[in-house]
């Protein structure tokens, strides 16, 4: 099963090491929390940094979750719940403010171009991500006004500039929900059988 604060803390780290490669400072540019408490304030000292926050997950059937019986053990299907496949929304949000805001624009510059030039994390560019769920592919949400202000709200922005990205079928499935059924030895008796008419 995919644990989603893996994942995110993989994508971290990746886009960690680009930000210090494009630029190095002392502390670490990428922080994953809240932007804000449970009470609604401030989440901390956010200021310098780049909050990246899971904003929400969505379902994703682009394909079918049909999940086709296997052939089990003696007489019996391996028969399984239908896997879920669900889409994470990450928000990443500049935390610069006054003289800072410009660098924060770049941090969320530099954000883009590296998620543009690596859409998708398999094995090969991502090893811990790769033997999680094999490849995740990551693609930029456009917002209109009216959808961008929803999220403000919901975040708790205050005009802060922000990106949001979606992480592509994260899949929920595996043995733990695996059950058999036998196999059917015969036809019921005709008598049983409903009633042509």
């Amino acid at each position: 099963m995919v644990m989603v604060n893996e994942i995110l803390a993989s994508i971290r780290d990746k886009l960690e090491s680009a930000l210090q490669a494009g630029h190095a400072r002392d502390g670490d540019w990428l922080r994953l929390t809240n932007l804000a408490g449970a009470d609604g304030r401030s989440a901390g000292d956010l200021d310098g940094s780049i909050v990246m926050s899971l904003a929400a997950f969505q379902a994703d059937a682009s394909v079918g979750a049909y999940q086709t019986p296997r052939i089990g053990a003696g007489d019996g299907f391996a028969l399984a719940s239908a896997p879920l496949f669900l889409d994470a929304c990450v928000l990443f949000v500049s935390c610069f403010a006054d003289a800072g805001y410009a660098t924060g624009i770049a941090a969320l510059s530099r954000i883009v171009q590296y998620l543009q030039e690596h859409p998708v994390f398999d094995g090969a560019s991502a090893p811990d991500i790769g033997l999680r769920m094999g490849a995740l592919a990551v693609e930029y949400v456009s917002l209109d006004f009216a959808q961008a202000s929803h999220l403000s709200s919901m975040a708790g922005l205050k005009g802060q500039p922000f990106l949001l990205y979606r992480l592509r079928r994260l899949p929920f499935a595996g043995p733990a929900i695996t059950d058999v059924a036998p196999a059917v030895r015969q036809a019921p008796p005709p008598a049983l059988l409903p009633a042509a008419s």
